[in-house]
């Protein structure tokens, strides 16, 4: 085990700096006495709690609760030093499991008086609020197309919005959306507007397409 802070706390709690020598010291257990490993672990690198403890000759340990981004510290209890850190280390598990696809899509058509354009909200629900298993999605990604395949699929879709910057939660805190602008008589040219959502996590593993939903003049 490797401990390289330059700070340790002492038998009395008080923080001293670490003299040139008490790396090597605690790397030989016969010159600085240890009891025992405490490993901790935060979600932050700060304030890390206890979660294993090992005996003294101990120097592995192997963990499967890790499930996600972890700053890990290992700290060798010593009955004269006190507490002495190692290093953190960022433990990131492999995450390559895609978010559930977006579900309870909603378009409605919003006329603006002041420039004749017509606006489209685009609402749906928030994974994270209907999968607990999402709670690391950061974002959607909206998309629209004028006409449907014979599959049933919307043709030549195109990315109108990237939510990880643009998207709002709705009032019920459930939902979130965001507005299209659409150009003055466009739902005139073209009668049927469809919208569907795809949701990405931190790891930008994509989801499913959501359903899509059509748009409709009033």
């Amino acid at each position: 085990m490797r401990f390289v802070d330059n700070k340790y706390l002492d038998a009395s709690g008080t923080e001293q700096t670490r003299r040139d020598t008490l790396y090597d010291e605690v790397l030989d257990t016969a010159k600085i006495a240890v009891t025992r490993y405490s490993i901790r672990k935060a979600s932050k690198d700060t304030a890390h709690v206890e979660f294993a403890s090992v005996g003294p000759t101990v120097d592995t340990l192997r963990f499967a609760d890790i499930k996600k981004a972890t700053y890990v510290v290992v700290v060798a209890i010593s009955p004269t030093h006190g507490e002495i850190y190692s290093q953190s280390v960022l433990l990131s598990p492999k995450d390559d499991t895609p978010p559930n696809k977006p579900i309870t899509l909603t378009a409605e058509v919003i006329r603006n008086t002041t420039n004749k354009k017509q606006l489209v909200k685009v609402k749906w629900k928030r994974n994270e609020k209907v999968y607990p298993e999402d709670s690391d999605v950061s974002g959607y990604k909206i998309f629209k197309a004028n006409r449907l395949s014979k599959s049933g699929k919307i043709e030549e879709p195109s990315l109108i919005s990237d939510t990880l910057h643009t998207w709002k939660r709705d009032a019920d805190s459930l939902s979130v959306y965001m507005i299209d602008t659409l150009a003055e008589n466009a739902l005139s040219l073209n009668p049927r507007i469809y919208y569907k959502i795809q949701a990405f996590d931190k790891r930008f593993n994509h989801s499913l397409f959501s359903d899509s939903i059509v748009v409709k003049p009033k």
